[in-house]
């Protein structure tokens, strides 16, 4: 919740006083105005009572002893008891004459065999200047609260008066109980004393509301700022699931499906809402369907982040696809393992590629190993070669000197031929002269 400022609190605290200080001028106002109105009320009583007096047979008695043989002291005397008897909050009814400035009883609403009786001519004793005001200036009057051996009381006073002349001929006064007097004004105090604690309450539910309500504002702006970040967010990350050339893809914690962008019909052939609920093994190959479930079981133990798992799924026309497959978890707010969002990119072309690179490499080192070999033989065969020439080199000067020497010995037997010949040519001459016969007729003779 967003605090205060130095300011609204001020305002507030202001505010409060304000009204604290209303609500105490509204309950003392409330306390005078009751004890107006019970006064009002009490005094209304009182003169209706008074009014039902019969004031000819009061004016009758003397105010002795002697009057309570009279049937006027009588019919007073009932009229009183009936006025307390009808009013239950009045505890004494009585009629009082002033004589030498002194108070004495005329008649009063106690039977005669009560202790608290004052027969007529009783004189008042305790009697104070209040109580002979009536008297003085012919108006009603209350008095103050005073205790004595029956509780505490308030005494109402009405003038009874010559209706000719006007004078105050006597007065009728009536006690009445203070606590219930006191018991009324603070009922009405309390029902306003209610007011005001409603009141107060209300005032902090107000200014609770109003610090809610300003609270809530900044709330739902920051709310509205946050959804409108959350839906240009999402947007952002919709064009770039629908454009992306991977399969964007969410699982629960049982490895089924979630959600699958629509990429996955261009890549696997399947519609999105086919492979929802599916685990991804259903669509592999079965040996690899083993070993791929295995590693991924693995992972979601762990619940970490995993990149480049290579696997193969199988189109929906039959044809293998090879995807490389990313992933992080998902948790939530009490860190539960919720299960795993990720992507999974077609490495098929990649992986034939590099299948083709992969073969042609082997058969480069097959062919360098070939080379190797072949230079090892070459070499060999080089230096073979190298010794043969080189026999041959030593069997060719062998030859050579062989042949200059068998040209020499036949250079020496050409030479021998050539001097027999000429010597069988000498001989036969000579037999010839000598006229024999030739004996070497030709040179293989």
């Amino acid at each position: 919740m967003k605090k205060l400022t130095i300011t609204e609190r001020f305002m507030q605290w202001g505010a409060f006083c304000l009204l604290l200080a209303f609500c105490i001028f509204y309950v003392n106002h409330s306390w005078i105005k009751e004890e107006k109105q019970q006064a009002e009320n009490i005094l209304q009583v009182a003169k209706a009572c008074e009014a039902l007096l019969p004031k000819e047979e009061i004016s009758k008695l003397n105010a002795c002893p002697e009057d309570t043989n009279n049937s006027q002291y009588l019919d007073v005397k009932f009229h009183l008891r009936e006025i307390v008897r009808v009013n239950k909050k009045i505890r004494f009814a009585y009629i009082w004459i002033e004589r030498n400035e002194k108070i004495f009883f005329i008649a009063d609403s106690e039977p005669e065999t009560s202790e608290n009786f004052s027969p007529p001519g009783q004189e008042y004793t305790e009697a104070k200047p209040e109580d002979k005001k009536p008297f003085i200036d012919g108006k009603e009057h209350i008095t103050s609260s005073f205790t004595d051996q029956w509780g505490t009381w308030k005494s109402i006073y009405v003038p009874i008066k010559d209706k000719y002349t006007g004078k105050t001929t006597s007065v009728f006064g009536m006690d009445f109980n203070t606590e219930s007097w006191t018991n009324n004004v603070l009922y009405s105090v309390i029902e306003s004393f209610a007011l005001i604690i409603l009141i107060l309450i209300l005032f902090f539910i107000i200014i609770h509301i109003y610090i809610k309500n300003k609270s809530l504002k900044v709330i739902i702006s920051e709310r509205h700022k946050a959804e409108t970040a959350l839906v240009n967010s999402e947007q952002k990350f919709r064009n770039l699931v629908e454009t992306s050339s991977d399969i964007i893809w969410e699982t629960d914690v049982n490895e089924k499906y979630t959600y699958i962008s629509p990429q996955i019909e261009n890549i696997l052939g399947y519609k999105p809402h086919e492979l929802i609920g599916k685990m991804p093994f259903e669509i592999m190959p079965p040996n690899e369907a083993k070993v791929i479930q295995k590693i991924s079981r693995d992972i979601v133990k762990s619940g970490k982040s995993f990149n480049s798992l290579v696997n193969t799924f199988i189109h929906k026309d039959g044809h293998k696809v090879i995807v490389e497959t990313s992933g992080v978890p998902i948790f939530d707010v009490e860190g539960n393992l919720l299960g795993y969002r990720g992507v999974d990119r077609n490495i098929t072309e990649r992986k034939h590629t590099e299948d083709l690179i992969t073969e042609h490499i082997r058969k480069i080192e097959n062919a360098n190993i070939s080379l190797k070999a072949n230079k090892l033989t070459m070499q060999k065969l080089m230096e073979d070669m190298e010794k043969e020439i080189n026999e041959r080199k030593h069997a060719e000067e062998i030859i050579k000197e062989k042949s200059n020497e068998l040209e020499r010995f036949n250079k020496l037997l050409v030479n021998r031929e050539i001097k027999m010949i000429e010597l069988k040519k000498e001989i036969n001459e000579l037999l010839k002269k000598s006229g024999g016969y030739e004996k070497y007729k030709n040179k293989m003779d």
